[in-house]
């Protein structure tokens, strides 16, 4: 069962990886949302995992999935991991555990996300549907975990619950790395026997904190050039024929926009004479503008802004693109004399 966990929670891209040695076909796909982000700032955004796995009919039993498995997934260099000041959880506390209400008793309080999926007991697939008989089809919880750091790296444990057969708990390390795939997550799965499998898998991980008195999130991204992109590579030795092994690797991109943003331009402007003007732009080509002076309605504006009265004023821009309107408009504060 943990080579199919490890697809759920590892595999955070549209990837099909058959597996040589094994004849299993897993087909993965993940999206970060919401998908409009800042193009300067990481912004709060959750993961849903949906995972799809269609076994071999000529590969039943024992030999469909017996070996040693170690996937490695790579995320793009926008999408970041926070997890400092975040309750955690051991391994040890929910290995085994197949009461959810005792895991949740245990680490809920280091919970990130959560989701179900559908496991397929005994091996056998119908050779005409290629899939296994609905008898053999029951229901698994899914608990994401926020481990406790291995080797000051951060981890996620995902452990998953089948009433009455079968409880697993999987341990992903996620390493820090440079270039355009700034993080690893890496697994390591020990041997199993074969005749087990997850089916169906989906789950979101999403989680809202505060850090020393800031409010952060478990999972951050911001949109820089357009789109995400993952790569993952996964590795099977078969146990049964050792002289088989093999690995497969994958890419896939999922599209991401920036909302417009406003950069006020002018150099000096906390005093001007007689008349101010306040020149402004924005990230995105083609935005339209409003401005809002002081107390009054925002209005559509144009850079640059002029403004005569004299006194202290308070100036708000906000750049809008087609739907898209800015989340934190640009302010600027200044003084007009005589």
């Amino acid at each position: 069962m943990r080579k199919y966990l490890l697809l759920a929670v590892g595999m955070i891209a549209a990837l099909a990886l058959p597996s040589v040695a094994s004849a299993n076909t897993q087909g993965v796909r993940a999206k970060v949302a919401p998908r409009h982000l800042s193009s300067k700032y990481s912004k709060p955004t959750s993961i849903n995992v949906v995972t799809t796995t269609a076994q071999d009919p000529g590969k039943t039993g024992a030999n469909a999935i017996d070996g040693a498995y170690r996937g490695r997934v790579y995320f793009d260099k926008d999408i970041s991991f926070f997890t400092k000041g975040y309750p955690t959880c051991k391994a040890s506390q929910v290995d085994g555990v197949q009461d959810p209400s005792t895991v949740l008793s245990k680490c809920g309080k280091a919970l990130v996300g959560s989701g179900a999926g559908l496991v397929a007991l005994g091996g056998y697939v119908d050779p005409v549907t290629n899939q296994p008989p609905p008898a053999n089809v029951l229901a698994a919880k899914i608990y994401a975990l926020n481990g406790k750091r291995h080797g000051g790296n951060p981890v996620i444990l995902l452990h998953s619950i089948v009433p009455g057969v079968s409880a697993t708990t999987l341990v992903g390390t996620l390493k820090h790395r440079s270039g355009s795939y700034r993080t690893l997550l890496d697994v390591a799965i020990e041997p199993l026997p074969g005749g087990t499998a997850i089916i169906r898998f989906q789950a979101k991980i999403r989680k809202k904190y505060r850090y020393k008195g800031k409010r952060v999130s478990y999972v951050s991204a911001r949109c820089t050039h357009k789109k995400f992109r993952y790569k993952g590579t996964f590795y099977f030795e078969n146990y049964s024929d050792p002289a088989q092994k093999s690995h497969a690797s994958g890419a896939d991109t999922q599209p991401c926009t920036g909302y417009p943003e406003t950069k006020i331009t002018t150099r000096n402007h906390r005093t001007f004479r007689r008349k101010a003007k306040i020149r402004f732009k924005s990230n995105l080509n083609g935005s339209r503008f409003k401005c809002k002076l002081d107390g009054r309605r925002y209005r559509k504006c144009r850079s640059p802004y002029r403004v005569k009265k004299v006194g202290r004023h308070t100036l708000r821009v906000e750049a809008i693109k087609g739907h898209l309107k800015e989340r934190s408009p640009a302010k600027v504060k200044f003084r007009v004399k005589k």
